[in-house]
């Protein structure tokens, strides 16, 4: 997959922050897996930032609230394995792997099943009732977010009422209020 559909509902930013293009064979070794191709682009062509000033995707790089890709991978199994030990997390075949979170207490994951360009998306709130914590999105993830930006992809829990025609709806990491 690629960031293709992105691009066309969102140009990337004049002055991206902390854009990253390599090694990745550092951080895959680290976690034990390849990480999907439109990650890759989206980490090199947009860098460390905020969709709709409400969410991010972790980073390798970068210095927003939404944590660097690898410790916060860490921290999320940490949370996962002592408060929701029944929720299978990577590198179980089929689990959870964290890529990003929203504002209002959710968690955005990899679903880790099938070909790592493929890996579509979970929207975990820890809020929501027992059985009903999960929303799966059959997409990559640079699909997921230009279906969030563009309106046709609503996840429920994500804020309300956001503006997709205003001029915030990527911002670079340093350069928001």
């Amino acid at each position: 997959m690629t960031i293709q559909n992105l691009l066309k509902v969102l140009p990337p930013p004049a002055a991206p922050t902390y854009t990253f293009d390599g090694p990745w064979e550092p951080i895959e070794a680290e976690l034990g897996t390849p990480l999907p191709q439109d990650y890759k682009e989206l980490a090199r062509v947009y860098g460390d930032g905020y969709f709709l000033d409400c969410f991010g995707i972790n980073m390798p790089i970068g210095s927003g609230p939404y944590g660097l890709l690898v410790p916060e991978i860490y921290e999320r199994q940490k949370f996962f394995v002592e408060e929701h030990p029944s929720v299978r997390m990577f590198p179980q075949p089929g689990g959870l792997l964290a890529c990003g979170s929203v504002d209002v207490g959710l968690t955005l994951f990899w679903l880790t099943r099938g070909p790592v360009d493929e890996w579509p998306i979970v929207v975990w709130d820890h809020k929501w009732i027992e059985g009903e914590e999960v929303e799966l999105f059959e997409c990559d993830l640079t699909d997921f977010i230009a279906g969030v930006v563009s309106g046709t992809i609503d996840p429920r829990g994500f804020p309300s009422g956001l503006d997709l025609e205003g001029e915030q709806i990527f911002v670079p990491a340093e350069a928001r209020d």
